[in-house]
């Protein structure tokens, strides 16, 4: 990524751009998966003051890019798009509130003009609470081989119904941020609540046959929505710091009047950690887990190979001590830092996520049946020199 902004022009004038490739040659069993992807990014943008409570920022892009591979996806040839775009967004200043409005147009070169707008705003009566609302619209092409891996193992065939037309979304988010003062030791709590429309989802279908992975736009919709609440502190009498946040989702797809919730998607997860210093010997604990709630899994399987189509709630554990060598926030330009880590320290896994392992080549054979860890125990010891 490179960025230039001309002189003489109070930095208004921003260019920037960014080429990426990537090649994969990879065999997954005897299947051979070999694809290339190739982007070219280019954009300029200009930033300008009206009036003192207005900024308003403009800008063009170009986007070119070419992916091919030697799947179903691309068998008529190398997928080739020119996207260009412009966009525009104004921010509004008004007392306790800011409102930020902005719209984009993009030309796809398959599926023509593309509209995105969004709209937000903020509200801060106090140094202490915020308020956010924001909502727009998002738009995707789907690259399924690169995306799903899952369409390249075990012994299911990929079949796609019909050419595969762009995900398009809807959303809005919702925020408030309060910080509880507790003396010298202030508590950070935030709300969110979120809720996304998808149209044209396209969802991989294990449900179909157990031999096959069907691609197909979804003929209904799907949702994402749900809450979380996050818990953030720093204590100034002890060395100690801790976070907290749970997050309960619903992950659904409606079609033909029938409600199912998505494979995959957990129904809650949550994280949580704390660090714990010791300034007179540089040296910092660190402890970080996680809990994941049930999931619905395939369960299309033959009598003898049945797996349950839910998994069950867990959590992993992980614990790391850190030293630092040198002050590595100085401006010396060099520092140093050594580190021990235990990862699933209490050594939870899931059992074999493989479905007919004892032949691995025949029809029975599958490997999506994976929840949870399939990693056992580990530990790591390395060290980091950072040069400034």
């Amino acid at each position: 990524m490179t960025e230039y902004r001309p002189a003489g022009l109070n930095e208004r004038l921003r260019i920037s751009g960014a080429v990426t490739y990537h090649d994969q040659d990879s065999y997954y069993g005897t299947d051979w998966y070999d694809a290339q992807q190739g982007i070219v990014f280019g954009q300029a943008t200009w930033d300008q003051s009206i009036g003192k409570n207005f900024q308003l920022l403009t800008g063009i892009t170009i986007r070119y890019e070419t992916y091919n591979d030697n799947t179903p996806a691309t068998s008529a040839g190398a997928d080739k798009r020119w996207i260009p775009g412009v966009f525009s967004q104004g921010e509004l200043k008004a007392g306790d509130f800011t409102f930020l409005g902005g719209i984009r147009f993009d030309h796809h070169s398959e599926h023509g003009i593309v509209t995105a707008p969004r709209l937000s705003s903020k509200f801060s009566p106090t140094n202490l609470t915020t308020f956010r609302v924001s909502a727009g619209t998002g738009f995707r092409v789907v690259n399924v081989f690169t995306e799903d891996h899952a369409a390249l193992t075990g012994s299911r065939e990929v079949v796609f119904n019909e050419d595969l037309e762009p995900e398009e979304s809807k959303s809005i988010t919702a925020s408030l941020e309060q910080i509880i003062p507790f003396g010298t030791n202030p508590m950070t709590v935030s709300v969110d609540g979120f809720y996304t429309h998808f149209s044209n989802k396209i969802i991989p279908d294990y449900d179909q046959d157990p031999n096959l992975i069907v691609y197909e736009n979804l003929a209904g919709f799907s949702v994402t929505e749900g809450f979380s609440v996050g818990l953030e502190q720093n204590f100034t009498a002890l060395p100690i710091t801790y976070n907290a946040s749970m997050t309960i989702m619903d992950v659904y797809t409606e079609e033909n009047g029938q409600r199912r919730a998505i494979m995959y998607a957990p129904k809650y997860t949550g994280v949580f950690g704390a660090t714990y210093t010791i300034l007179s010997l540089d040296l910092s604990l660190g402890y970080n887990g996680s809990l994941v709630g049930p999931k619905r899994m395939p369960d299309n399987y033959a009598e003898e190979f049945d797996r349950s189509s839910r998994s069950p709630t867990y959590s992993t554990h992980d614990i790391k001590i850190t030293k630092e060598f040198a002050d590595v926030n100085s401006d010396k330009g060099v520092g140093f830092e050594a580190y021990l880590s235990a990862e699933n320290i209490f050594n939870y896994k899931q059992g074999s996520p493989l479905v007919g392992a004892a032949n691995p080549f025949g029809p029975e054979f599958d490997t999506i049946y994976t929840w949870g860890p399939i990693i056992c125990r580990t530990f790591s010891i390395g060290a980091r020199l950072n040069l400034r």
